[in-house]
């Protein structure tokens, strides 16, 4: 059997039973020989463990609670066992065996059970049929008829899916299972909007956007504890919405107030976006980040939150707002190898790239030589790089640079007046950023192997704009 691996968190890992619990898990595995049985749930991308119990003579184990199990998506484990089921009501009793643990279950007490594994059958055997038919896809030749007729047999299976899933929405609509099918479901576009006219691609766009969440409860806390809610949160702030910081700023708000009804849901969300954020590999996104401190933590709305941590975040982003895309680049002021004052606002150049390194950071070693290349490309095209070391080894900076020959603009903060990692947000090495002529931040957070294909687009790019303005 595949091996799991289990995030585990245990606030209680072994539970004592005590007279009077009310709510139980009864599971019985017939045919295996493990000792101890974990209990656990998913929450978000992760799985956790909440009780372990011992396994009695007859392969049984009972998890106990003296308050209701939260809802959810759970799962029994053991070195040899693995297999979900759904938690919701007070009492559960499952029965099964190997080598397939669903197809042989017996749901002796649960109805939500009942259910979940008629749709893990009907959904399994329709998978299987999409494989084989799709592996057999794959030999055939385009636009053969047996491959569209393969096509079209896989098109009826993904329809027969889905309406299953909506028939089984509709006939069991106060159970958690329809609410966890309803969570997986995508809008359906209309047939008035198909096409291929930039017309309807937007009509298309905007429903499937307006309608991503129908028949989601955001603030339903039972969805944390699936796989589902977390996906689609990401899928939708990741591949449904716009990657500019108005757009995702605009829903993350949406998101917010419909999560506020909930506690458990509402700080589930406020934490992940705000860690998601800070740490955004793209361009442009620390503006979310620096948006959703300042509106919902400064603000007292985030009470969760101590003192000491309102302090961190305020610093954090009072380092990243002076250098925001769009922004004045702040002024830069220091030495050659001769000690010798270089101002940046000094340096005249259609483009300036200012990357911060390491002589001796490993990173830095395999990247500052891509730029460099880059630069021998760039550098007739009026475009400057200072490259700044961040250190104050002096000795061991000229070396490097004697080393790799390089001829580009060398400085460093000789004498620490500069401030430049609070002002460039200089937390890493390297760190690049990209001034356009006026000194304005155009770009940051590229990899050094991005920066010619960057600036060579971004050229072209103002070339089309000049022609069309003077052709206006």
């Amino acid at each position: 059997m595949k091996r799991l691996f289990i995030y585990i968190l245990i606030s209680s890992a072994f539970s004592t039973v005590t007279f009077g619990q009310k709510y139980s898990i009864k599971i019985t595995v017939e045919d295996f020989s493990d000792s101890v049985a974990f209990l656990g749930y998913h929450f978000a991308d992760k799985q956790f463990v909440q009780d372990t119990v011992p396994v009695d003579n007859n392969h049984t184990v009972i998890f106990t609670a003296n308050t209701p199990y939260k809802p959810g998506l759970y799962f029994f484990y053991t070195p040899n066992v693995y297999f979900e089921f759904i938690v919701n009501e007070p009492e559960i009793v499952l029965q099964t065996k190997g080598e397939d643990y669903v197809a042989n279950m017996q749901v002796i007490k649960s109805e939500e059970n009942r259910i979940f594994k008629e749709m893990q059958l009907y959904v399994t055997g329709k998978r299987k049929t999409y494989n084989k038919l799709a592996a057999r896809a794959d030999s055939l030749k385009e636009d053969s008829l047996a491959l569209n007729q393969i096509r079209k047999k896989l098109q009826d299976i993904d329809v027969d899916v889905k309406d299953y899933q909506n028939a089984l929405i509709i006939r069991y609509p106060d159970t958690f299972v329809a609410r966890m099918v309803a969570a997986m479901q995508k809008p359906d576009i209309p047939d008035s909007m198909i096409g291929n006219d930039t017309e309807k691609s937007q009509m298309r766009y905007h429903y499937y956007k307006n309608h991503y969440f129908d028949g989601v409860d955001l603030a339903d806390a039972g969805l944390l504890r699936t796989p589902i809610f977390d996906q689609k949160i990401v899928e939708f702030l990741d591949k449904v919405i716009i990657q500019n910081p108005d757009s995702i700023i605009q829903e993350i708000n949406f998101l917010l107030k419909a999560a506020e009804e909930n506690d458990e849901v509402y700080r589930y969300m406020l934490v992940t976006l705000t860690n998601k954020y800070e740490t955004s590999p793209i361009m442009g996104m620390d503006e979310v980040f620096v948006y959703i401190v300042e509106q919902y933590y400064l603000t007292g709305t985030a009470d969760w939150v101590d003192a000491d941590m309102l302090k961190k975040l305020s610093d954090r982003i009072a380092t990243i707002k002076p250098n925001f895309i769009g922004n004045q680049a702040p002024p830069l002021v220091l030495n050659d190898t001769l000690l010798t004052t270089v101002s940046l606002y000094d340096i005249h150049a259609d483009y300036t790239i200012l990357y911060f390194y390491d002589p001796d950071c490993g990173h830095c070693k395999k990247k500052t030589p891509v730029l460099y290349e880059a630069y021998g490309n760039l550098r007739n095209k009026n475009i400057e790089v200072l490259a700044i070391n961040i250190t104050t080894n002096t000795e061991r900076w000229k070396e490097y640079i004697t080393e790799n020959e390089f001829d580009w603009i060398n400085l460093m903060d000789s004498f620490n007046r500069s401030d430049f990692r609070y002002y460039y947000d200089v937390r890493t090495t390297p760190t690049l950023y990209i001034l356009d002529k006026e000194k304005k931040i155009i770009a940051k957070k590229l990899d050094t192997s991005q920066v010619e294909e960057f600036i060579n687009a971004r050229m072209e790019f103002e070339k089309k704009q000049v022609s069309k303005d003077k052709s206006d």
